[in-house]
């Protein structure tokens, strides 16, 4: 980097590299990276709504491996958001006793 040439922002970014290191700062943007993948998905089935259809037995799947975590509940609010067809699978994991 030119520090002659740097924007405010690319200093800001070098400062904070040499202050909290490189290997944390890549972690952390791969963890907002991988969030960010997960809600364009879930944005896209809301979108796609009933022509989701032929993905509801995997949402079903993933909705119900509560050690899935986020995982999980991004899949049952898509079921929930796609209509009608899912209302069952829907209900049956509202009345899972499972937390």
């Amino acid at each position: 980097m030119d520090p002659l040439r740097a924007t405010s922002l690319e200093v800001e970014a070098h400062q904070l590299c040499c202050f909290v290191g490189t290997k944390w700062l890549a972690e952390r943007f791969q963890k907002d990276r991988a969030a960010r993948l997960a809600e364009g998905a879930e944005d896209a089935f809301r979108t796609l709504e009933p022509r989701a259809s032929p993905a509801i037995p995997q949402l079903a799947r993933l909705a119900k491996d509560r050690s899935r975590g986020w995982s999980s509940h991004r899949a049952a609010s898509v079921l929930n958001s796609i209509g009608s067809e899912t209302q069952g699978i829907v209900l049956d994991l509202l009345n899972d006793p499972r937390p």
